[in-house]
């Protein structure tokens, strides 16, 4: 890895942790043991290290995506890994990270919020399927149901409700698509659903 991913890396970590806006370059420069001027030769400004750090989130969001997508039979169990994947990724994500994307790097955030959209299509194509497996409800509209999870993310994001600050991202997050994935299933489904956390001796 060079000092230039090294950078991206590091400045990733720090924006996740403890939100954009409060993460100066001098302070990235510190963490990585480097000048000021050897960061701003690698990076002209904060907006430019912005949104190389969106471009690595969006890849390693692809690569762990795909993953999932090789390793689950069925969609359920794309949730299932997803929900595995919640408690590692937003761990020690902070609330305010999107929040200050779209503030204050409104650009990065819209260019951010296309490619995500664009990748929408291959979780609409696997409820689709989930349905001719008898796993999704049929009177369940795949789209539809992809624009109202996404639209919860938003709400978890951007809302000042208590509901959206008084609970950890994780717990929020997992309780989200539980509800999401036992609302589509059908009995079929549901009884996957309640193997998959019996065999992790968890109630649900």
């Amino acid at each position: 890895m060079n000092l230039n991913e090294r950078i991206i890396e590091v400045a990733f970590e720090q924006f996740a942790l403890n939100g954009i806006k409060s993460v100066t370059m001098d302070e990235i420069a510190r963490h990585m043991g480097i000048s000021k001027r050897t960061l701003y030769e690698n990076f002209k400004d904060k907006e430019s290290l912005v949104r190389e750090c969106m471009s690595l989130c969006s890849i390693k969001g692809e690569e762990n995506r795909e993953q999932a997508m090789k390793d689950a039979t069925n969609v359920l169990e794309l949730f299932f890994l997803f929900i595995e994947n919640v408690s590692v990724y937003f761990k020690s994500f902070n609330r305010n990270f999107f929040r200050d994307l779209k503030k204050y790097h409104p650009q990065v955030f819209s260019d951010y919020e296309i490619a995500q959209n664009q990748k929408t299509g291959s979780m609409i194509k696997m409820l689709t399927q989930g349905v001719d497996e008898g796993l999704i409800r049929k009177d369940i509209n795949p789209e539809l149901a992809m624009l109202l999870l996404k639209s919860q993310f938003e709400f978890l994001w951007f809302s000042d409700l208590p509901v959206a600050r008084n609970f950890s991202i994780v717990e929020t997050v997992e309780t989200m698509i539980m509800i999401f994935i036992r609302g589509i299933s059908t009995e079929k489904g549901l009884k996957l659903i309640d193997d998959y956390y019996s065999k992790k001796g968890i109630q649900k």
